[in-house]
């Protein structure tokens, strides 16, 4: 088993029709996805709840944290979103050997700014994945 180290990873948007590496990033975090489940628990079931598969999966999130330079283009575009939504086709490259990539399509942004007195100026962006959260397979 290999270990795949962070350092190398590449995260892109899509501006203008072309995948281009969002800047500065800091760590990535994608979490939310599932499959939905719902109860089947009834009076007459054992001590143990019970559920059952809807049939649907919650694509959940990717998480950024990347220090945030206002005057970069590519930063603008990501607090531009906000502003404009729009679905945004994006991919995560990792740094292993065969630069395996993680393609999906957000549908939502949330930004957050953090200025302290001993750090550089950050930014955390959270994106809502919408369809197929593209994990490799």
């Amino acid at each position: 088993m290999a270990y795949v180290k962070g350092k190398g990873t590449i995260v892109k948007h899509t501006i203008a029709s072309t995948l281009t590496a969002i800047a500065q990033v800091m760590s990535v975090s994608l979490s939310g996805a599932a499959s939905q489940t719902f109860d089947t628990t009834s009076l007459d079931t054992g001590v143990f709840k019970t559920k059952a598969e809807t049939g649907y999966s919650e694509p959940g999130t990717c998480e950024l944290e990347l220090f945030f330079d206002p005057a970069l283009s590519g930063h603008q575009f990501i607090t531009d979103l906000i502003a404009s939504p729009a679905t945004n086709a994006m991919q995560i490259t990792y740094a292993n050997s065969g630069s395996t990539t993680q393609s999906f399509t957000a549908c939502g942004v949330e930004v957050g700014v953090t200025v302290a007195m001993d750090d550089g100026v950050k930014m955390k962006v959270t994106y809502q994945i919408t369809g197929d959260p593209g994990y490799p397979t």
